[in-house]
């Protein structure tokens, strides 16, 4: 969840046309439609729910790495299957929020570790580039090892990788990345690593309407890989 979204309150919902509950601590929703699991004796809405409720008080984009996350990667098993969200959606199809959650499903991925990852996606795809590939197999060094960039587009035999700042202070990661970054171009796909400080910088700017930088970031990685033929200009 992005930094802005208010913490430590408690949501509670009600179904109309119930009044909202109000409160300290408490941020109270009336909803059309309300259908609780039990977890532990207490009425909880499902994940499904909870990600179309989110469409009133995300960005699209925050959206769409929220629905990344619940639909899993390799290493995280999914919490609700991506037809779960597009079924929740269509339920709820005639409330607030339902353009964004209908632009969101049809950028969800599985296969996004991070949020920064699935911002870094859709910041590449606002600015042309397509066949996105989340964390697919690329094998090097004659098939005897196997990597997952983090983003790729095998057409343009591009890798894009998002690095957070633990890439820059462990020592252990930094020789990792090295290593990777070896084997990936050799002779693979070019490799393109964006760092915390201007991947996320860029897609904030990004989000918030200032599109320009955002572009001129990635019309940057353009220019400093020449191999990349038919790249967005």
């Amino acid at each position: 969840m992005p930094s802005t979204v208010e913490r430590g309150a408690v949501h509670v919902s009600v179904e109309r046309p119930r009044t909202a509950p109000r409160g300290r601590g408490v941020i109270g929703h009336s909803l059309g439609r309300v259908v609780p699991s039990v977890v532990d004796g207490f009425p909880i809405c499902s994940p499904s729910q909870v990600w179309c409720q989110l469409a009133g008080a995300l960005d699209r984009e925050d959206l769409v790495a929220a629905g990344d996350f619940l639909v899993g990667s390799r290493g995280r098993e999914p919490i609700v299957t991506f037809e779960g969200l597009v079924e929740a959606a269509q339920c709820l199809h005639r409330t607030k929020g339902a353009r964004a959650r209908e632009w969101a499903l049809s950028e969800i991925r599985f296969g996004a570790d991070s949020r920064p990852e699935s911002l870094l996606r859709l910041l590449l795809r606002a600015n042309g580039y397509r066949d996105l590939r989340v964390n697919e197999p690329v094998d090097v060094l004659g098939g005897t090892v196997r990597l997952h960039p983090d983003l790729s587009i095998p057409s343009l035999r591009l890798a894009v990788e998002y690095e957070g700042d633990h890439h820059r202070i462990d020592p252990q990661q930094w020789q990792d990345d090295i290593e990777r970054r070896d084997l990936v171009e050799s002779p693979s796909p070019s490799d393109a690593r964006g760092q915390q400080r201007h991947i996320c910088a860029e897609c904030r700017l990004h989000m918030n309407g200032r599109r320009h930088s955002a572009q001129m970031c990635v019309r940057q990685w353009a220019r400093e890989m020449p191999c990349v033929a038919g790249a967005p200009e």
